[in-house]
This record gives C-alpha cells, sequence and structure tokens, in this order.
C-alpha cells in the first residue's frame, strides 16, 4: 500500500470516528464545557447558547478586578452561592420537562436552545435525570467585551445520570446505580455594572 493510499485510509477511518462520536453525542442532554485558554480567541462548537468564537482574559483576577471597578460590591462567593442555586433550579426545570420557573434567569436565545431538548424528550416519552451528591463551583474565566460582563464558572460534582421511560419507568440509557464524574461549565452575562446576572451558555465538561 502506497503512502499517499495510507493517508486517504487514515483520514476516512478518522472522520468516521468523528460521525460516529457526534451521532451518539446528540442524543443526550446536551450539557457544553469551555476549554479555559490564554489571551487569544478559542473555538467551541456543540454548545447551548455559545458562539463560535469567545475571546478570553489571561487570568481570571483580571477579569474580576475590571467588574469590580463598576460593580464595587460584586463578591465571588456570593455569585458561587448564586450559581449553586442557579443549577438547582435548572435541574428540577428539566425534570419536570417544563423551563418556565428558569425562563427569566436565561437568555432568550439560550432558553430556545434548551427547550428545544425538552421538547424533544416529551415527543419521545423520556426524561433525563441527575442526581447530584455536593459539588463545587468555581469561577473559571472573567471578561468584559462591548459593554457586558461575562463569568464562566466550573461545576463539579458525582452524579448520577440516565434516561428513562416516563410510561414504562425502564431504564433506556445511563445507569442509575452509579455515579460519574460530572463536569459542565455555566457563563453568565449582564451589561456591565451592577445588577443580575442571567445564564448565556451550558457546555459539558471534557
Amino acid at each position: 500500500m502506497g503512502f499517499w493510499t495510507g493517508v486517504i485510509i487514515g483520514v476516512i477511518i478518522l472522520a468516521g470516528i468523528v460521525i460516529v462520536w457526534r451521532i451518539r453525542v446528540s442524543g443526550r442532554r446536551r450539557g457544553r464545557a469551555f476549554t479555559a485558554a490564554g489571551d487569544h480567541y478559542v473555538e467551541h462548537a456543540d454548545a447551548w447558547g455559545e458562539p463560535e468564537v469567545v475571546r478570553v482574559i489571561d487570568r481570571v483576577e483580571d477579569g474580576l478586578d475590571h467588574i469590580r471597578g463598576q460593580d464595587r460590591d460584586f463578591d465571588p462567593e456570593r455569585f458561587k452561592d448564586f450559581v449553586a442555586e442557579a443549577f438547582g433550579r435548572f435541574q428540577d426545570a428539566w425534570h419536570a420537562r417544563d423551563l418556565t420557573a428558569v425562563k427569566t434567569i436565561m437568555t432568550e436565545e439560550l432558553f430556545e436552545l434548551v427547550d428545544e431538548d425538552v421538547r424533544r424528550m416529551l415527543a419521545d416519552g423520556v426524561t433525563n435525570r441527575l442526581e447530584a451528591e455536593e459539588g463545587e463551583v468555581d469561577l473559571v474565566e472573567a471578561w468584559q467585551e462591548d459593554g457586558q460582563d461575562f463569568i464562566t464558572t466550573k461545576l463539579t460534582a458525582q452524579m448520577i445520570e440516565y434516561t428513562m421511560n416516563v410510561t414504562t419507568r425502564q431504564v433506556v440509557d445511563g445507569d442509575p446505580d452509579h455515579p460519574v464524574k460530572f463536569e459542565e461549565h455555566w457563563t453568565f452575562t449582564r451589561p456591565s455594572g451592577p445588577g443580575p446576572w442571567i445564564l448565556g451558555a451550558i457546555r459539558r465538561g471534557e
């Protein structure tokens, strides 16, 4: 087999692996993930509400300092508590397959994307369950851009995740007995300065 024949076959195999991976991911809840980077542009794909390119600041504290410059009462610890509460509310709404209770803490674009998955669960007659043990919230990115504040948080926990048929109660995906590592990155935004934060993007961790 010639060199170029081997290269072509390798590319075809890799493309097949990527296609299979994307098909497997598309059938599950679309939680989403950020990759922290230095002071440059990084690309993300397959996200709830995350634009294709995001500019991130090299150090979290640099971004938080900019945010405090226009909101001196901003407290990172209180913000973490807010994120933990928002996560609980979101999971309750996700389990109920009704996002009405969390619509006001999400951007319109994100709400529409997540609600599309909720409607798909309703049509398929399934519910996706996530049962977390005590987890952690960390601030991993913070920046200002075009008059907006942005903070990305990393949520980690040991979590049981499974999908169940609501009629038969049969588990159709996942494992209800064994927890796995859970990691998601949630990005919140608001107009720069004091004011309420809303959830703008969710990505599942690597």
